[in-house]
């Protein structure tokens, strides 16, 4: 009796041994021990353009980075991203103690914040996160608010939208507040800030253009019409100021509706679109913490984004704020009194302005560009005396010029044919032909005497 016992134990261990060994193996991630940063690219600093570059790759048993995808995509720095990625080197994974004979797929967020003072990312290799891991790539060099000012207490702010105001729901508030610390959004809604534009301001301030992206199948979409979707939600910002690179309490709250609208044909769960607020605020370096919710607030999506806001009136010469790209310009007679969110577009001094965020002008399109000029002095009649040349550039040689342009306010528009028009005989003609550019714009302020020259990249299709 006994040995039969003996060998029913035997057998059954027999049996269930390979299960065991299974349950006990142990599965180690890799480890990044090697990180090369992103290089924040020219074109992206001068244009100010920000966000996350979202990608997955394939960390082999040598520890080496291949198979990179891009999965959430900024254009103009996904290439800074991979070519960083791409020589990152980690500590393989391990299965029970041994490198894996298979390769472990995981995805990291690049974030192209500018931070000031910043030279690299703060977030260490062998820091306890699971992917996706945030990095903060360096500060493109820009004119920033003295340290002296940046030490002092702010000024009271009597702007309408000071904090205190109590637009922001509660439900919501405990959200931004909780995640405010570690940058930590919340994707309810797929949303995220893609950078911001800057134009000129009222009573020393600066004009912000806050480029936001969201998925078309988080939000709402109803049937509006035969052919159209149609899409209502709210939006919620704190603006918090920033001092040594951390935020103070709400400096100012707003809370506005938001809409879409789409052709029933257009839609696509999977696309994410382009939405546009402005806000004006005083010269600082500010945190914005920015909820969108559903009508009934059943879906929050949250997202946080640094920006500087810089003081370049005391240069010695002309300044201007970053040169904005335009697609499209339209003369409005729509008044806003406040922040509102549009889709692909966004309202400011009288226009309906489509931004150009990949930087690329179509065959037979004009260059527009739309831009600030800082530390003019005015003249007669309370007006600026401003001398504008532009001149179209590749590889440093100049390919076309324009006559000169004269403005007497701050704010430059212009829109710039890239049509090549023959003066002789064997002169030829036409648009400009594919590929890459830069425009070099210099400005004279015939007052004060001093002048500025600005550049800004682009791609001829």
């Amino acid at each position: 009796m006994h040995r039969k016992i003996a060998f029913l134990t035997i057998l059954v261990l027999l049996i269930v041994s390979p299960f065991f060994g299974q349950a006990a193996k142990q599965i180690q991630e890799p480890v990044l021990i090697h990180k090369v940063e992103a290089v924040y690219p020219e074109l992206a600093a001068q244009a100010r353009v920000e966000g996350i570059v979202i990608l997955e790759f394939t960390v082999g048993i040598d520890g080496r980075v291949s198979n990179v995808k891009i999965v959430r995509s900024i254009p103009i720095l996904d290439n800074a991203a991979i070519e960083a990625v791409k020589q990152w080197k980690y500590k393989p994974g391990l299965v029970n103690g041994k490198p894996a004979a298979f390769p472990v797929t995981t995805s990291i967020r690049l974030s192209f914040t500018p931070a000031a003072g910043n030279t690299g990312t703060e977030q260490k290799a062998d820091e306890e996160s699971a992917p996706p891991t945030t990095f903060t790539i360096a500060q493109p060099k820009i004119a920033s608010p003295s340290a002296d000012k940046s030490s002092q207490p702010p000024e009271a702010d009597s702007h309408p939208d000071a904090a205190g105001k109590g637009v922001i729901p509660d439900k919501v508030k405990k959200l931004l507040d909780g995640g405010l610390a570690a940058r930590k959004g919340r994707q309810d809604n797929f949303l995220f800030v893609a950078g911001n534009l800057v134009l000129p301001g009222e009573r020393n301030e600066l004009h912000s253009i806050f480029n936001i992206k969201m998925r078309n199948g988080m939000l709402d979409f109803v049937k509006t019409g035969s052919d159209s979707l149609g899409a209502k939600f709210n939006v919620f910002a704190q603006f918090h100021r920033l001092v040594a690179g951390a935020p103070e309490a709400a400096f100012r709250e707003i809370g506005f509706p938001g809409e879409a609208v789409l052709k029933a044909n257009e839609f696509d769960p999977k696309q994410e679109d382009l939405y546009c607020f402005g806000y004006s605020l005083p010269l600082g370096s500010y945190l914005l913490a920015l909820a969108v919710t559903s009508s009934n607030q059943k879906k929050i999506g949250v997202a946080y984004y640094e920006f500087l806001l810089p003081d370049s009136t005391s240069a010695a010469g002309l300044e201007t704020t970053p040169i904005v790209l335009a697609k499209n310009i339209q003369q409005s007679t729509a008044q806003e009194t406040g922040p509102v969110l549009r889709q692909r577009s966004f309202n400011f001094a009288g226009r309906i302005i489509v931004p150009n965020v990949d930087f690329m002008v179509g065959a037979g399109e004009e260059l527009k560009i739309v831009l600030g000029v800082l530390g003019a002095k005015k003249g007669p009649q309370n007006k600026l005396s401003l001398e504008l040349s532009y001149e179209i550039q590749q590889e440093g040689k100049m390919v076309m010029g324009y006559p000169k342009a004269a403005a007497t306010a701050p704010l430059v528009i212009a829109s710039l044919p890239l049509k090549k028009v023959g003066t002789g005989k064997a002169a030829a003609s036409g648009d400009l032909p594919s590929g890459g550019y830069s425009l070099v714009i210099r400005i004279l302020d015939k007052v004060s005497k001093k002048t500025a020259e600005k550049r800004v990249d682009f791609f001829r299709l």
